[in-house]
């Protein structure tokens, strides 16, 4: 057994994160001394054994103890009374998921080559009330769908002392890459047995099936249906009676933008930039950008996330750009799009990171703003956003949001 010393994770992670990734950081520098023991003796075709392992073997949890830790309640205190900064469990939710993805796809083979896992994509967070800042939660997830190199993975935050009150439910696409090659691999298989372990498994195909779908449907891929274009050229150009009782505001009048540059405390364990802290920069802006278009008084709160991909890996020393835009709206929501560009500083090159998707929901009488689109981009941004908006509220009526 190799001795390896305590992680020193840094102080801009909650100590939640931190807790999570001290246990995967010393696992992965036993993943590192075994390639460099493999490379020695030049052994590239070492073998890679599948083994079939149950969802409960992936299972990862984690109290979030507000209720006994006034320590770690004030780190996720809001300026907004009694409430918690939601940015900060989006960074705990994509390091549990994390976790869950790299114990499911080790083998505990010292002879085995050991897997890259990244994480291709955030498929939706859905909060389902109010989080509490006082009383102690329980965040736990577990690999719940596999495909080849895919693994889809279900989290969820419960009251430690009730855990049927759900708070939060969230899924995350993992893919397992070759360390070496940096290619697509198989991962362990899963053995589905308990009635829960089928209900989830459903739910992990369905959320496949509904991807390929939406890829499909996709505006960069497909034109609008003509019912959507009935839609945005009646909202362009008729004086409706709904103008009347609700004020209209273009697009690009609702934008919000920020920039940052990455420092290496904001760095993953594999020396990027951590997907959860980009998610928590992008939720953040999107929020204060709710906040100035639906008014303070409406009291604005994220009512879900949507699919998020992460397409290349942002360096440290990179300036980020934020944009968020206010998209879509109906009476009481509105649809959120935050796009992010990159600009190494290192090597002087710039991409588009990724796209984020948050909507919003208002609990007051005060009716919000319709949107209007000017030029075309905005509105195939005004027609997807109609479309997540109208899958959120869907998303919470299905799961009984009481937000």
């Amino acid at each position: 057994t190799q001795n390896i010393e305590e992680p020193v994770i840094s102080s801009s992670r909650t100590d939640t994160t931190a807790q999570l990734w001290k246990h995967r950081v010393k696992k992965d520098l036993l993943d590192e001394a075994k390639l460099k023991s493999m490379a020695k003796i030049n052994d590239k075709n070492s073998p890679s054994f599948l083994v079939t392992k149950s969802p409960s073997d992936s299972h990862v949890s984690i109290d979030l103890s507000f209720g006994s830790t006034p320590t770690l309640r004030e780190q996720y205190r809001s300026w907004q009374k009694n409430k918690v900064r939601l940015g900060k469990v989006l960074e705990d939710l994509d390091a549990l998921a994390g976790n869950i993805a790299h114990t499911h796809a080790d083998d505990n083979n010292p002879q085995t080559r050991p897997l890259q896992i990244v994480t291709a994509c955030v498929d939706r967070v859905d909060v389902l009330r109010p989080f509490p800042l006082d009383i102690d939660l329980n965040m736990h997830g577990n690999v719940s769908y596999v495909g080849t190199s895919s693994m889809h993975i279900a989290v969820e935050v419960v009251e430690k002392a009730k855990p049927e009150n759900r708070i939060l439910t969230s899924s995350f696409l993992m893919v397992a890459r070759d360390a070496s090659t940096g290619k697509s691999t198989p991962v362990n298989h899963l053995d589905i047995q308990t009635d829960r372990e089928k209900a989830e498994w459903i739910l992990g195909e369905e959320a496949k099936a509904i991807r390929k779908k939406e890829r499909a449907i996709s505006l960069a891929h497909s034109p609008p249906t003509p019912d959507e274009l009935k839609s945005l050229h009646e909202s362009h150009f008729a004086k409706t009676k709904v103008e009347q009782t609700r004020p209209v505001i273009h697009t690009k009048d609702t934008s919000m933008s920020s920039v940052t540059v990455t420092q290496p405390q904001e760095k993953n364990t594999k020396d990027k930039i951590f997907g959860g802290y980009l998610m928590r920069k992008a939720y953040e802006l999107s929020m204060a950008t709710a906040l100035k278009f639906c008014g303070p008084k409406t009291n604005p709160f994220l009512l879900a996330v949507d699919e998020i991909s992460f397409h290349r890996p942002v360096a440290v020393g990179s300036l980020i750009y934020f944009d968020a835009t206010v998209v879509y709206t109906t009476e009481r929501a509105c649809q959120m799009k935050v796009e992010t560009l990159v600009h190494d500083l290192v090597n002087d090159t710039k991409h588009t990171s990724n796209s984020f998707y948050f909507t919003f929901a208002t609990d007051c009488d005060e009716k919000l703003p319709i949107i209007k689109p000017v030029t075309y981009c905005d509105a195939m941004d005004y027609i997807d956003g109609q479309r997540r908006l109208e899958n959120s509220l869907q998303a919470a009526k299905n799961q009984g949001t009481t937000l």
